[in-house]
């Protein structure tokens, strides 16, 4: 939790400094709404993207040991 917590933080405060984003102010500049933005949807995006790529790569679900996991779980009555 906390590293998810600390990467957050690195995230929000880069992008922040990054588009000039003003704290507690009414009127952002549009470089700023596109940092919030960015922020909101393309960074999720990324991380979703590599936890696709890292199950992909980690979890072998070929036909053949699909099938071999079926029989076990048909042989074992679950």
């Amino acid at each position: 939790m906390l590293t998810k917590n600390f990467i957050g933080a690195i995230v929000f405060a880069t992008v922040h400094m990054i588009t000039s984003y003003a704290p507690g102010g009414s009127d952002q500049t549009g470089l700023a709404l596109f940092g919030i933005r960015v922020i909101m949807a393309l960074v999720p995006m990324i991380f979703y993207f590599i936890s696709f790529l890292l199950m992909w790569k980690i979890y072998d679900l070929k036909p053949n040991k699909v099938q071999l996991i079926k029989e076990e779980l048909n042989r074992l009555k679950l």
